[in-house]
């Protein structure tokens, strides 16, 4: 349950923009909910994911995401357990998504 419904929610507030699940115990396989949830959707570009349970194992899941929703152009993930190398990764992306011509906010 915890986080579930709300990520049933996400996906049908088809104009939402931001969401901010911080501090609430999303581990790894929250995170594959997350990402289902958010991988398709219209005008989210905004994710704070921060303080959570979250470590290198979520990485790909996050990576999936970022390719697969160009839109999203902050996902914030401080005060999770991912390594340098995995922030990188993400970061990269994210800077990538940023120069999408599909992905400017008007």
């Amino acid at each position: 349950k915890g986080l579930l419904p709300v990520f049933d929610l996400i996906r049908n507030l088809h104009s939402l923009q931001s969401i901010d699940i911080s501090g609430n115990g999303l581990d790894n396989d929250g995170a594959i909910a997350l990402v289902e949830a958010c991988s398709r959707h219209p005008s989210l570009t905004r994710i704070d994911a921060s303080r959570n349970s979250l470590h290198d194992a979520s990485t790909p899941l996050f990576l999936k995401l970022l390719k697969d929703n160009t839109r999203i152009l902050n996902l914030v993930l401080t005060g999770n357990n991912l390594s340098a190398s995995s922030r990188e990764k993400i970061n990269a992306l994210l800077d990538s998504n940023r120069e999408t011509p599909s992905a400017t906010v008007n």
